[in-house]
């Protein structure tokens, strides 16, 4: 079960017992579209990154993008950035069973386009420029999570979630939270609760001794290609 179908389980959790966050600090598995949007006018703001496009468009400079396209949903019209209107809309689900809408271009539109290497790089005799699109909703709400993560206060907000990464590896490698010593569940409450009142003393002790904070380590792989 990935991150992403839990959360709705652990709000759920929270709620009922009084505990329900005005703002959640989460990582990237926690996100995607449909979850996004069910939280955009929610009683609880998620801060996370945003799953980004892995289009070459969005990696290429002055390629078109998604952003680059005027989208009308109530007529289910796309105009290229050329002013040409799509050809298609087609409503599918996806391989993963999420729904979405695949828009299509006129091959002979897009075959003498003098902008076409800036936004397509499908065979001009086979086919024009395609998107998949999600649905309005969940396409506004992803498309204003990227742009909000991109702005200084939302940097600010989530430093935070620093300090819940550095916690949670200090309790698993001095603490030894994630094997349980003892059988049942009850007990294994006791133990997680016994770890945490003892991860906060020892923090607390650290602090009042003037203890520098840890840096943030960086992985093996990062390492290698700071050096290279």
């Amino acid at each position: 079960m990935g991150d992403v179908t839990t959360l709705p389980t652990i709000h759920e959790q929270l709620g009922a017992n009084d505990f329900v966050p005005i703002q959640h600090l989460v990582d990237g598995g926690y996100l995607s579209a449909e979850i996004l949007a069910a939280h955009q006018d929610g009683e609880i703001q998620l801060i996370g990154p945003a799953k980004r496009s892995s289009s070459w468009q969005q990696r290429t400079p002055g390629a078109f993008t998604h952003d680059d396209f005027q989208i009308d949903w109530a007529n289910k019209d796309v105009k290229c950035p050329q002013n040409f209107l799509n050809a298609s809309w087609v409503e599918k689900v996806s391989s993963d069973g999420m729904p979405t809408i695949t828009v299509k271009f006129r091959k002979r539109t897009c075959a003498r386009c003098p902008v076409r290497s800036r936004c397509t790089r499908a065979d001009p005799a086979q086919s024009g420029r395609t998107l998949v699109l999600r649905h309005e909703e969940q396409y506004r709400a992803l498309n204003s999570a990227r742009t909000q993560q991109q702005q200084t206060d939302w940097f600010k907000k989530y430093a935070l979630r620093a300090g819940v990464e550095g916690t949670i590896s200090q309790a698993v490698r001095r603490f030894d939270l994630r094997h349980a010593r003892y059988w049942g569940m009850a007990k294994m409450r006791l133990q997680a609760l016994g770890t945490a009142a003892a991860l906060n003393l020892v923090r607390f002790d650290a602090w009042t001794q003037g203890v520098p904070r840890g840096a943030t380590r960086i992985p093996i792989l990062a390492r290698i290609a700071l050096i290279a």
